[in-house]
C-alpha cells in the first residue's frame, strides 16, 4: 500500500484527538438469539442498535419476516418471535438467521445459525372411529379443500403485530395431550401431535390468547368446530373440536374475549379444546408461551 494511503486515518486520528474531528462511527447490529433449540419450541430473536433503523428484515426457514422497529432507552429495537415445528422429513440441524437492517445511509447485516437439538416425545395411543382413518369419496375431497384453507391461513404474515408475550391460557382445564405425542391411532401411527389438549367441561368458553383477527372459521373433518385467528408478524393461533363457535370470519377479537365453547367435534375421544401455535408455518408448543 501506498505509504500517502496509510497516513490518511492515521491523520483522521491526530485530527480527531487534538482539534475535536468527529469521526464517522461505524453502525453494528446486537443480535440476541439462542444458539440451539429444541425441536418444537418457540424462540424470540432480539435486534439493537445505537444507530437509528429504518427496518429490518429477518429470514429464518425460507420465510421473511419484517418485525417493528421502535424505540426504547435512546436505542434502536425490533423483536419477532421464530419457532422449528416438529418436521420428520426435514433434514439437517443447522439452519441459518440472517439478519439485515437498513439506516439511513447503508445496510448491516448479521448471520447466525440456530442448531435445532431432538427432544424425545411419549407416545400416546387412541383408538378412534374407522372413519376416521380411512377417508375415501366425498370425506377426503372434502378434507383436502379444508387443508389448503388452512394452509391460506397458516400463511399469513400481517405487518403489524397485535399481541404481546405471554399469551393468554384459553381455557383453564387438565393437560389431556401435550404437544409432541407420537400418536397412534388404533396402532398405526400418525403424525406427532401439533398442539396443547386441555380438557374441560362441555360448554366452557375457550377465550383468544391474545389480541388478533378471525381468518378461518368452521367445521372441519378432524378438527371439528374449528377458528383461526391471525395476530399479525405470523402468529396464527387455533382452537378446534368447539360445540360452537361464537366468532366469524373477519372479526376483530381481543384478548379473553369468547370465541367458542368447548366441545367434542371432529376426531376426539371426550370434550377438550386443542390449541396450536403457529409461528410462519412451524406449529410449536403453545404451553411454552404461556404465563405462569
Amino acid at each position: 500500500m501506498p505509504r500517502s494511503s496509510m497516513l490518511f486515518p492515521r491523520t483522521l486520528l491526530l485530527l480527531a484527538l487534538f482539534f475535536g474531528v468527529a469521526l464517522p462511527v461505524q453502525a453494528a447490529l446486537e443480535v440476541e438469539c439462542p444458539g440451539s433449540v429444541g425441536e418444537g419450541e418457540p424462540f424470540v430473536v432480539r435486534v439493537h442498535s445505537d444507530t437509528p433503523l429504518e427496518s429490518v428484515t429477518i429470514r429464518f426457514l425460507g420465510k421473511e419476516l419484517r418485525p417493528v422497529v421502535s424505540e426504547g432507552e435512546g436505542r434502536a429495537q425490533a423483536w419477532a418471535l421464530l419457532g422449528i415445528g416438529m418436521h420428520e422429513r426435514r433434514s439437517g440441524s443447522e439452519f441459518p438467521l440472517v439478519i439485515e437492517a437498513q439506516t439511513p445511509t447503508e445496510s448491516l447485516v448479521e448471520k447466525r445459525t440456530i442448531r435445532r437439538t431432538d427432544k424425545k416425545y411419549e407416545e400416546q395411543w387412541l383408538d378412534v372411529a374407522d372413519k376416521f382413518l380411512n377417508l375415501k369419496g366425498y370425506e377426503l375431497k372434502r378434507h383436502h379443500l379444508e387443508q389448503e384453507a388452512v394452509k391460506q391461513a397458516l400463511a399469513r404474515i400481517s405487518p403489524s403485530r397485535a399481541y404481546t408475550l405471554p399469551l393468554t391460557k384459553p381455557v383453564d382445564g387438565r393437560t389431556s395431550s401435550t404437544y409432541g405425542l407420537r400418536r397412534f391411532f388404533n396402532k398405526i401411527p400418525k403424525r406427532p401431535h401439533s398442539g396443547w389438549d386441555i380438557a374441560a367441561t362441555e360448554g366452557t368458553p375457550a377465550v383468544a390468547c391474545a389480541d388478533g383477527l378471525v381468518t378461518l372459521a368452521g367445521d372441519h373433518f378432524f378438527a371439528g368446530n374449528s377458528v383461526y385467528i391471525d395476530h399479525g408478524q405470523g402468529l396464527v393461533s387455533m382452537y378446534f373440536h368447539l360445540s360452537k363457535i361464537e366468532v366469524a370470519e373477519g372479526q376483530a377479537v381481543r384478548r379473553g374475549e369468547t370465541v367458542g365453547l368447548i366441545g367434542a367435534t371432529g376426531r376426539v375421544t371426550g370434550p377438550h379444546l386443542h390449541w396450536g401455535i403457529s409461528v410462519l408455518g412451524e406449529l410449536v408448543d403453545p404451553n411454552l408461551l404461556v404465563g405462569n
